[in-house]
């Protein structure tokens, strides 16, 4: 079953966006993507969100 990212690691990849932190954004992404099962935004799973 999908499970909402935690908002700790949410903020973390914000902040991370907002200055302008390539390195910190792909960080938090590597952990929100550590937390299992993501939600299907499209049927087209190359349209959902990719994480490197």
């Amino acid at each position: 079953m999908f499970q909402h990212s935690p908002y700790a690691l949410e903020v973390e990849l914000t902040k991370a966006v907002a200055k302008g932190d390539g390195r910190k954004v792909f960080k938090a992404l590597r952990k929100i993507a550590a937390q299992g099962e993501k939600a299907a935004l499209v049927e087209d799973p190359l349209r959902s969100a990719k994480i490197p």
